[in-house]
């Protein structure tokens, strides 16, 4: 019998299959800042993870995902730009591993402990201000699968 991955105590989505997290951003009003339904998770190494905001009726103009709370290029891991076409730009931090969709997403695959770490989303919608939010991301030790007798 296939036993899941424990997260935290609790029972988390199969190993073998991506675990998605959801960190739900939403926006309030123009003003507000994006949030985090939570302020922290935790995977398994060797896990897919993919964070992304809820939907959002506005269009995006575009996002940055950053490795930490600092949004300095430095930090940067990719971003998106949707201008006329859709383009894509990747930073320091990037590692190869990383991908983003157009809905917001960054997807890490086969994340390993030295992933643990902030990460933080800037975006802007047509017509607000850029804003950001921060989520904590640990990676605990190897998610695999156990064969129950």
């Amino acid at each position: 019998m296939r036993t899941p991955c424990n997260a935290r105590g609790r029972q988390s989505e199969l190993c073998g299959l991506p675990v998605l997290i959801y960190l739900f951003l939403w926006m309030l009003q123009p003003s507000a800042q994006i949030s985090f339904d939570f302020s922290s998770l935790t995977v398994g190494e060797g896990s897919m993870v993919i964070i992304y905001p809820t939907p959002v009726t506005e269009k995006i103009q575009f996002y940055n995902w950053f490795r930490g709370a600092d949004t300095s290029a430095k930090k940067m891991i990719l971003g998106y730009v949707f201008d006329k076409e859709e383009s894509v730009s990747y930073g320091p931090e990037y590692t190869g591993r990383e991908s983003g969709e157009p809905d917001g997403a960054l997807v890490i695959t086969y994340v390993l402990k030295n992933y643990t770490s902030d990460y933080t989303l800037q975006m802007q919608l047509e017509g607000q201000s850029i804003q950001q939010a921060t989520v904590h991301l640990t990676v605990s030790g190897k998610c695999f699968w156990q064969i129950m007798p």
